[in-house]
């Protein structure tokens, strides 16, 4: 038969759950940061590797946006020179490559 004192250095039911309610926390914490962190990994290496749209892209791209009579005129380092009419002026615009989006109108 065990004495009193035995008793006492057994844990409760309730510390035993707390403790594995605990520790699963802890490794549902620590796997949400990986998955976090790896999904950042990803999209940093997209951004960072981006292939520049081609000059239809880009083309498709602005006449989407509501540009009439697109056409590329030259690539720059970081950007595309591009002409465009509008009210039956020329008018020329600068695009990033990467993105599609108009860095000056």
């Amino acid at each position: 038969m065990l004495s009193g004192g035995a008793f006492a250095q057994m844990p409760s039911t309730d510390s035993i759950t707390r403790s594995k309610s605990h520790a699963r926390d802890q490794s549902t914490m620590i796997e949400s940061r990986t998955i976090g962190n790896a999904a950042r990994t990803d999209t940093m290496a997209r951004i960072t590797s981006a292939v520049p749209m081609d000059d239809n892209q880009i083309v498709q791209n602005l006449e989407q946006q509501g540009y009439h009579d697109v056409w590329v005129i030259d690539h720059s380092e970081g950007h595309v020179d591009v002409d465009y009419s509008k009210d039956g002026h020329g008018h020329k615009l600068i695009v990033d490559p990467a993105t599609g989006r108009v860095m000056k109108d």
